[in-house]
């Protein structure tokens, strides 16, 4: 994926150029473990180097954290927001009385990690709610 005819200031040119944006792969090691994962990169057309382009690095955050959701087998953001909008009474005294409450759903869907075992939970949740 490229996207060309895009404008910015290149920190290393000094200057406004054009850029495109190239897939790249980085190497980000988590808990001990090493994971490669695919970014987004700005390259300057005028002096190759990469380039810092607004809201680029937000989505390369969410990007990683997809990734890194599916390589663990973690349950999605946009899969606990599946379950929150078939939010039944059964559904949420089910996550309550298996020790997830509001606030920790919350803090899940604004990108916390869930621990495997809350991420079991969800899973079997929106199992059973299919």
């Amino acid at each position: 994926m490229t996207k060309i005819n895009s404008i910015d200031f290149c920190t290393h040119c000094r200057k406004e150029t054009s850029y495109r944006i190239c897939k790249s792969k980085i190497q980000k090691e988590i808990k001990g473990k090493t994971y490669e994962f695919n970014i987004k990169t700005a390259i300057c057309d005028e002096c190759g180097n990469k380039m810092d382009i607004l809201g680029l690095l937000d989505e390369n955050i969410k990007s990683v954290d997809e990734q890194y959701r599916k390589i663990e087998g973690l349950v999605s953001i946009a899969d606990i927001k599946k379950l929150i909008n078939t939010k039944n009474i059964e559904t949420c005294s089910s996550l309550s009385e298996l020790g997830i409450d509001e606030k920790t759903i919350s803090r899940y869907l604004s990108g916390q990690m869930p621990s495997k075992e809350h991420s079991e939970i969800i899973k079997n949740l929106i199992q059973d709610s299919i």
